[in-house]
């Protein structure tokens, strides 16, 4: 459920964001998509779900351990009232995982929705995609309502 004026603690936590350095376990893809929906719906899922990990091998043996990014992702943010969507339809403060290309075939990474644009976190800092594109990535979305 969104919080009452959540529009502007949005924006202050995207702003603020931007010049965070990507560290696992601190501030990575899930971390950034994790504050983004406190900065939506007010509460603060990492309580449930602590990062417990410090590298990317620790975050990959995590995200097994909690059933992959999808699974994590339902069980964080549905309680919160979250309802899977299209991506299609994903408005500003929804999130969604996305497939990107990596070196090693397709990864998942958290993101979140803008407006027109989605945004995520990668370990050379904030970057973007268009709605559509995004939608293409073989992408998932949780709308809070």
């Amino acid at each position: 459920m969104r919080k009452e004026h959540w529009e502007r603690s949005f924006f202050d936590y995207l702003l603020a964001a931007e010049t965070r350095p990507f560290l696992w376990g601190q501030f990575d893809c899930c971390l950034f998509v994790a504050g983004a929906a406190q900065s939506v719906t007010g509460i603060d899922v990492t309580q449930d779900f602590p990062p417990f990990y410090s590298d990317e091998e620790g975050a990959r043996e995590y995200l097994a351990k909690m059933g992959g990014l999808p699974d994590l992702f339902d069980a964080a943010f549905l309680p919160l009232g979250a309802a899977r969507i299209s991506p299609l339809y994903a408005k500003r403060g929804d999130i969604m995982l996305l497939e990107l290309p990596s070196g090693e075939g397709f990864e998942m990474m958290g993101a979140v929705v803008m407006g027109r644009d989605v945004t995520f976190l990668t370990d050379q800092g904030m970057r973007s995609v268009s709605l559509p594109v995004a939608a293409g990535l073989s992408a998932q979305a949780w709308s809070f309502k």
